[in-house]
């Protein structure tokens, strides 16, 4: 959907993407994702599944392995530590 809206094919705006930002545009959008949902285990008193569903993760535990991934750890050790 970005490559379409800016004009570009996928694989020139990926390149260029990449170039800008050092990622994927996918792996840019997971981290995005990720760090909203620290923010928001940190800060709301919504359940994990809550929180994987409002960002668009229909499936909690494919969210906690990419939350794993990103930050090392999972969700629930954040929301140990708050």
């Amino acid at each position: 959907q970005m490559a379409r809206e800016s004009g570009l094919s996928k694989v020139h705006f990926t390149r260029r993407f990449k170039r800008l930002t050092g990622e994927s545009p996918n792996l840019y959008l997971m981290r995005r994702r990720i760090e909203r949902a620290s923010q928001l285990i940190q800060q709301s008193p919504f359940k994990i599944e809550e929180i994987a569903e409002t960002l668009g993760y229909s499936d909690v535990y494919f969210f906690s392995r990419q939350f794993k991934r990103i930050t090392g750890h999972p969700p629930s050790h954040l929301r140990a530590t708050h």
